[in-house]
């Protein structure tokens, strides 16, 4: 997601957390803005091969 690579991803992590901290069950619009509620993130790529690949390795985008 180029909106966030930038920084090592800085913006996304920030998002994140925050997210995290306002909706703690992930209830409020999951995924919206590409910013996933915690129990979800290791599924956000779950439709692109590539990127699920790279996840398992344990690289980032």
């Amino acid at each position: 997601m180029g909106a966030y690579s930038y920084n090592n991803h800085i913006l996304r992590r920030f998002n994140e957390q925050l997210k995290d901290c306002i909706d703690p069950n992930g209830i409020l619009a999951p995924g919206r803005g590409g910013i996933w509620p915690k129990n979800l993130r290791d599924e956000r790529f779950v439709n692109n091969k590539r990127d699920a690949l790279r996840m398992k390795e344990g690289k980032e985008k």
